[in-house]
């Protein structure tokens, strides 16, 4: 099998562990001539410039994609808590908190066993709509609209990619304006008066994030229990729990295999001195590899990602209700993966026999 031609091509490759490998045995941080960026490979390294002040998620000079302006999606994305840095970000990261710790575990259970039961899982985006159950249930949206939410959100995420096209964008208006819609008979879609619009377009963010990275949770949760028969026989002796299937898949799986960062100046990362405006790609996919590496696929620092117990939560309970449904793993195959520069999600599709 060849290597990735570079650490994007890595994301969706069928098995860059090798190649994640080779990047760790070179420099920690170094400039690639193909991708224009600062590619940042070793784990100490990564977590210090998701730490350091310096370092902003959007360029200074363009705070919304180009693609984006004078749409409908230029507020919405202006909007979004993980787009921003400052005082919008101080601001909002509180409450989303505050409403993703509401969340009741048992509720999680009960709704992903139910609609488990409605699913085809021979249609490989099952596991969008699987994910996505938990928080459709906290915002109280009716279940006969989780086709349609799946749909919009799916939408929605790839037109705010880089490899998004105008077709892309124009279905991602109409996915936004679909979600704006349904969000209307939400009664949290009210509760922050100050702004509400910013308030829904970060619930609609949440949405999306949770549709994306649970998803890709769950597909690599269960391809570890399909390629590591001991995990299933610790799984049946008590050893492990399926949370912890969960957060070893999050950790050497990775879903989000890298995220990027702007200099907003001069800076100095680990002892590099890299000029104001350079782009860095931090490949946290790269990191994991690393023996001592922290987990890193829900970020670190002031962005750490806010969702990551809800993650958690909605894959584990999506894992004990396929498992609990006669659901095996060896009979789920990878059909490929969704296009995508940084999320690694596998489109899997279950048959009557081992695959």
């Amino acid at each position: 099998m060849s290597f990735p031609a570079h650490p994007i091509a890595a994301v969706t490759h069928p098995d860059p562990r090798v190649y994640h490998e080779a990047l760790l045995k070179g420099p920690p941080v170094h400039f690639d001539s193909t991708l224009q960026v600062w590619v940042v490979t070793h784990p100490e390294a990564i977590v210090e410039a998701l730490n350091h002040p310096d370092l902003r998620v959007r360029p200074p000079h363009e705070p919304v994609p180009t693609p984006l302006l004078g749409t409908p999606l230029e507020p919405f994305f202006r909007s979004l808590l993980r787009m921003n840095d400052g005082e919008m970000h101080q601001t909002l990261r509180p409450l989303v908190l505050e409403l993703l710790e509401s969340i009741s575990e048992m509720e999680v259970q009960e709704a992903t066993r139910s609609r488990l039961s409605g699913l085809s899982l021979q249609n490989p985006n099952w596991a969008f709509h699987l994910g996505l159950e938990g928080l459709r249930s906290l915002l109280r949206v009716p279940e006969d609209l989780l086709t349609t939410l799946s749909a919009a959100c799916l939408s929605l995420v790839f037109s705010l990619s880089p490899l998004a096209g105008s077709d892309d964008v124009k279905e991602g208006i109409h996915a936004l304006h679909t979600l704006e819609d349904i969000l209307q008979r939400s009664p949290l879609a009210q509760q922050n008066t100050t702004n509400p619009r910013v308030w829904r377009s970060n619930l609609i963010g949440l949405l999306v994030q949770t549709c994306d990275a649970t998803a890709g949770l769950l597909g690599l949760s269960l391809l570890a229990l399909k390629k590591h028969p001991e995990l299933q026989t610790d799984l049946r002796s008590g050893k492990m729990t399926l949370q912890d299937v969960v957060l070893q898949a999050a950790r050497h799986g990775c879903p989000v295999q890298n995220t990027r960062r702007f200099a907003a100046r001069d800076i100095t990362l680990y002892g590099h001195t890299l000029p104001a405006g350079s782009a860095l790609l931090l490949l946290l996919g790269t990191a994991s590899v690393h023996p001592s590496a922290p987990l890193l696929t829900f970020g670190a620092g002031p962005h750490h990602c806010p969702g990551e117990n809800l993650a958690i939560t909605l894959v584990t309970a999506a894992l004990q209700a396929l498992l609990e449904q006669g659901m095996q793993p060896e009979h789920f195959s990878c059909v490929g993966y969704r296009p995508s520069i940084n999320t690694r999600v596998p489109l899997l599709q279950y048959s009557k026999e081992p695959k």
